[in-house]
């Protein structure tokens, strides 16, 4: 396989790791949401503590960057929306372990 074969499998490789991230971290959200409601509010509120100590210590630090944050991403994003990505992170992080260990012991190295 030459040097375009290697380029398409691994850009095939990422979208795939990409696209199973998404899915997992989406259907960890809804199955919290939908049959762990108390903890899913509990994760929420802690989201919600936690983007807005983010967004003080932004303030406290760097007053003018709070300002431009604040009217564009930071001022969007919501609890649940912070929560998604926290969880999304926590996906991202599972599916590259289990990839790596996969191709640990696919080539021999463990």
């Amino acid at each position: 396989m030459g040097f375009i074969g290697s380029l398409i499998w691994s850009i095939a490789a990422f979208l795939a790791t990409l696209i199973l991230e998404i899915l997992l971290a989406l259907a960890i959200y809804v199955f919290l949401d939908i049959n762990y409601r108390d903890l899913f509010g509990a994760l929420t509120n802690w989201a919600r503590e936690t983007l807005s100590a983010l967004l003080s210590t932004l303030s406290d630090f760097a007053p003018s960057l709070y300002t431009a944050a604040n009217q564009s991403v930071a001022g969007e994003i919501s609890a649940t929306g912070f929560l998604l990505l926290v969880i999304g992170l926590f996906a991202s992080g599972v599916i590259r372990l289990i990839a790596w260990m996969v191709r640990r012991a696919v080539r021999g190295d463990a």
